[in-house]
């Protein structure tokens, strides 16, 4: 198969239009190109109407456009060096680009995958360091608005078996009473006297007693109540009632 452009002719048509006018000389169809070639319809089709995607890597349309000047009988040298002054033939250039998103793309990934870690070494650390806290302290806290940060609950504990009253007037209108607390186990417990004075609050540990005075009745939250003993005016108060999972909340005396 052969087809012959005229050479006066071919100097004024462009790339597309040569191919195409020797295509239509040879009576060829676009179809019979595109099952030959095995190339797709539409890319042909840009070739001819001299429209190629630039951002088809120039490499592949230049097979595409030899092929398609062979396949026509045309010289193909000829046809590619008129690609070459139509169109931006830096194939280096665009080799340099593809290797530079690569490796940005490769930093990238680099710099989220460091970032990554960062995140689970640091939620690791506070799971650990919360896991720790609890082994500690040994209880759960009572849900309290007013319960002290974790320091205050290890040094605050605050008793005073006198506590001072407003005046004296107070003092001896208004009777104070004790209440005895024994702890078999590390406990956390907040007591406040009607004169809503804190007279204890903070952690108290295994085998220890707390004598506490105030003005009755108390306000008492504890965080492991079964491990509580209380003993109000020589009786021993039954909070089992009172007692919620691993909090208690009652008054003492306890109500009828």
């Amino acid at each position: 198969m052969s087809s012959v452009v005229e050479e006066g002719q071919a100097e004024s048509l462009t790339l597309g239009q040569q191919l195409k006018t020797a295509r239509e000389q040879a009576k060829l169809s676009l179809a019979d190109i595109e099952r030959t070639l095995h190339v797709a319809m539409n890319t042909l089709q840009s070739i001819e109407n001299d429209s190629i995607d630039q951002s088809i890597n120039p490499l592949f349309t230049k097979g595409y456009i030899k092929s398609y000047a062979g396949l026509l009988g045309l010289d193909k040298e000829y046809v590619l060096s008129l690609y070459a002054q139509q169109y931006s033939d830096d194939v280096s250039v665009k080799k340099m680009q593809t290797f530079s998103n690569r490796t940005k793309l490769k930093e990238h990934n680099s710099y989220l995958n460091y970032v990554s870690w960062i995140i689970v070494l640091l939620l690791g650390a506070t799971t650990v360091g919360w896991w720790y806290q609890q082994e500690t302290t040994g209880e759960s806290r009572p849900a309290s608005t007013q319960s002290p940060s974790s320091n205050d609950e290890q040094l605050n504990l605050l008793q005073d078996p006198a506590l001072p009253i407003d005046s004296e007037d107070k003092q001896s209108s208004v009777p104070v009473t004790q209440a005895l607390f024994t702890f078999s186990q590390d406990c956390w417990i907040k007591v406040t006297d009607a004169s809503n004075d804190i007279i204890a609050i903070g952690i108290k540990k295994q085998g220890t007693s707390l004598t506490l005075s105030g003005i009755a009745p108390f306000e008492v939250s504890l965080g492991a109540p079964n491990a509580v003993a209380i003993t109000y005016l020589g009786n021993q108060l039954d909070i089992t009632p009172y007692i919620n999972g691993q909090t208690a909340r009652f008054s003492v005396p306890l109500e009828k």
